[in-house]
Protein backbone atom coordinates (compact mmCIF):
# COMPACT_ATOMS: atom_id res chain seq x y z
CA UNK A 1 0.00 0.00 0.00
CA UNK A 2 2.86 2.27 1.13
CA UNK A 3 4.40 2.01 -2.49
CA UNK A 4 1.04 2.97 -4.17
CA UNK A 5 0.91 6.02 -1.94
CA UNK A 6 3.82 6.92 -2.82
CA UNK A 7 3.29 6.81 -6.47
CA UNK A 8 0.07 8.58 -6.39
CA UNK A 9 2.05 11.46 -4.14
CA UNK A 10 4.66 11.66 -6.51
CA UNK A 11 2.15 12.08 -9.92
CA UNK A 12 0.42 14.56 -8.52
CA UNK A 13 3.53 16.68 -7.28
CA UNK A 14 2.86 16.13 -3.15
CA UNK A 15 4.69 15.47 -0.64
CA UNK A 16 4.24 11.45 0.92
CA UNK A 17 3.04 11.14 4.74
CA UNK A 18 2.20 7.59 5.18
CA UNK A 19 -1.46 7.27 6.35
CA UNK A 20 -1.42 6.43 9.93
CA UNK A 21 -4.02 3.43 10.14
CA UNK A 22 -4.60 3.88 13.60
CA UNK A 23 -6.51 6.64 13.63
CA UNK A 24 -9.97 8.17 13.08
CA UNK A 25 -11.55 9.51 9.83
CA UNK A 26 -14.96 10.33 8.75
CA UNK A 27 -16.84 8.16 5.98
CA UNK A 28 -20.31 8.22 4.42
CA UNK A 29 -22.57 5.31 3.93
CA UNK A 30 -22.37 5.45 -0.09
CA UNK A 31 -18.76 5.03 -0.12
CA UNK A 32 -18.55 2.21 1.54
CA UNK A 33 -21.54 1.08 -0.63
CA UNK A 34 -19.33 2.00 -3.60
CA UNK A 35 -20.97 5.15 -5.13
CA UNK A 36 -19.05 7.26 -7.39
CA UNK A 37 -17.59 9.31 -7.33
CA UNK A 38 -15.21 9.10 -4.96
CA UNK A 39 -14.30 11.91 -3.02
CA UNK A 40 -12.22 13.24 0.06
CA UNK A 41 -11.28 16.37 1.48
CA UNK A 42 -8.84 16.93 4.67
CA UNK A 43 -9.31 19.09 7.18
CA UNK A 44 -5.77 19.70 9.92
CA UNK A 45 -6.09 16.14 11.96
CA UNK A 46 -6.72 16.53 15.31
CA UNK A 47 -7.58 14.70 18.71
CA UNK A 48 -7.24 10.90 17.03
CA UNK A 49 -8.19 11.30 13.70
CA UNK A 50 -6.14 11.75 10.40
CA UNK A 51 -8.57 14.63 8.80
CA UNK A 52 -9.84 12.55 6.32
CA UNK A 53 -13.63 12.93 4.98
CA UNK A 54 -14.73 10.18 2.20
CA UNK A 55 -17.88 10.12 0.97
CA UNK A 56 -19.22 8.53 -2.27
CA UNK A 57 -21.62 10.01 -4.90
CA UNK A 58 -22.07 13.62 -5.96
CA UNK A 59 -23.63 15.43 -3.21
CA UNK A 60 -21.96 16.32 0.22
CA UNK A 61 -24.55 17.60 2.70
CA UNK A 62 -24.52 19.33 6.11
CA UNK A 63 -26.45 16.48 8.37
CA UNK A 64 -24.12 15.33 10.76
CA UNK A 65 -25.49 11.47 10.37
CA UNK A 66 -23.79 12.13 7.31
CA UNK A 67 -20.20 11.15 7.94
CA UNK A 68 -19.78 7.78 10.33
CA UNK A 69 -16.27 7.72 12.32
CA UNK A 70 -13.99 4.40 11.24
CA UNK A 71 -10.47 3.97 12.45
CA UNK A 72 -8.33 3.98 9.40
CA UNK A 73 -7.19 0.35 8.98
CA UNK A 74 -10.95 -1.01 8.62
CA UNK A 75 -10.47 0.94 4.95
CA UNK A 76 -8.22 -2.23 3.71
CA UNK A 77 -11.73 -4.42 4.09
CA UNK A 78 -14.45 -1.69 3.21
CA UNK A 79 -13.06 0.84 0.80
CA UNK A 80 -9.04 -0.02 -0.35
CA UNK A 81 -9.78 2.09 -3.70
CA UNK A 82 -9.06 5.08 -1.38
CA UNK A 83 -6.08 4.27 0.35
CA UNK A 84 -3.65 4.87 -2.37
CA UNK A 85 -5.27 8.52 -2.11
CA UNK A 86 -4.58 9.13 1.53
CA UNK A 87 -1.01 9.88 2.41
CA UNK A 88 -0.34 13.42 1.16
CA UNK A 89 0.49 15.64 3.81
CA UNK A 90 -1.93 17.71 5.45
Amino acid sequence: MKQAQRDVCRRYGAGFDALDLSCKLGISAGALRGEQPLNGLRHPPENGTNGWYIWGGEELTADPEFFMPLHAHHLQKLCVSVLPYLAPPD
